[in-house]
């Protein structure tokens, strides 16, 4: 437990909004002796780069390969023991922290780390036009609500609406989406937000590209990007399986 060293955190509140935020959607938190463990699990080599960029400063991040029986694949966790001052983090709720909502900057803080572990950039094109969506899925749809009245009082209005998933999602409870499909309503807000997930940053700049500069729908681009998050999901996985064979 105390084998390595342990930073305090710094109290940047702008910091501490993106870390709740992304607290409520990925992390995990548990007191663990004298430490408080945060943790996550991810298929995605993005989310385990973010997380050591988060936490690398304050602690020693280490990982380990596990099995994920239910949806019948390997997963790579990746857990940072931190001191008593992130005890901020350990609590969860359907509620955005009064001192964050009230707070305009604080709260595209939140939000920017509640959409890095929940939210998802799409871009696509059909016969004639190109789309796009902005959307932050959850099952907590109370937090979903209080996100959308937080975006209403700041004028973000344009089609923003909260629906039920679909069937055919592997949850125990009803599953939520937010979103709106009105383009230059999702780039002003991205362009408010400070996401730090490199495959949410990779496509706010292609929509950037394509409305600012006023350039041709990028095909190639987004493939090319498509194809880098499955190949890098898929090597992710097998170098899970491959360290939980040798462990087991």
């Amino acid at each position: 437990m105390t084998k390595y060293e342990s930073n305090s955190f710094n109290e940047n509140l702008i910091e501490k909004a993106y870390l709740i935020g992304i607290r409520y959607g990925d992390l995990s938190t548990q007191i663990h002796g004298r430490k408080i463990r945060i943790s996550v699990s991810s298929t995605h080599p993005a989310m385990l780069r973010l997380f050591k960029k988060l936490f690398d400063k304050y602690g020693k991040v280490n990982s380990y390969p596990k099995c994920d029986k239910k949806k019948n694949r390997y997963v790579t966790c990746t857990y940072c023991d931190l001191d008593k001052s992130f005890g901020f983090l350990v609590p969860k709720s359907s509620e955005i922290p009064e001192w964050i909502s009230k707070e305009d900057k604080l709260f595209f803080s939140f939000l920017s780390g509640y959409f890095d572990a929940e939210g998802c950039i799409s871009i696509y094109q059909n016969e004639k036009y190109w789309n796009m969506q902005w959307i932050l899925k959850s099952c907590d749809k109370r937090l979903l609500e209080n996100i959308l009245k937080k975006l209403n009082e700041l004028e973000f209005t344009m089609g923003f609406n909260i629906a039920k998933k679909a069937d055919g999602e592997s949850y125990n409870e009803d599953y939520w989406y937010l979103g709106t499909g009105i383009k230059l309503q999702v780039l002003q807000l991205l362009n408010y937000m400070n996401l730090k997930h490199d495959e949410k940053i990779s496509k706010h700049n292609l929509l950037k590209n394509i409305i600012y500069k006023k350039s041709k729908f990028p095909k190639h681009e987004l493939d090319e990007l498509h194809n880098k998050i499955k190949t890098d999901i898929k090597r992710n996985m097998e170098e899970a399986r491959m360290k939980y064979a040798q462990l087991h």
